[in-house]
């Protein structure tokens, strides 16, 4: 809510993961996943050593 009144507060709180994650950051949406691999919704395998899922994330 402070954002909407304070919009500089907007760009303290969003928080880059690719600054404290090692590896590749994928945002898409996932159609299948498995103990191995995930399918997104545009067909592409990725595989995976680790796997972090944030529901609700949008781009």
């Amino acid at each position: 809510m402070r954002s909407k009144v304070e919009p500089s507060v907007v760009e303290k709180s969003l928080i880059n993961h690719s600054d404290y994650l090692s590896g590749e950051v994928i945002s898409a949406s996932a159609t299948d996943v498995s103990g191995e691999a995930v399918i997104t919704a545009e067909g592409r395998l990725v595989e995976y050593t680790y796997l972090v899922i944030a529901t609700g994330h949008t781009n």
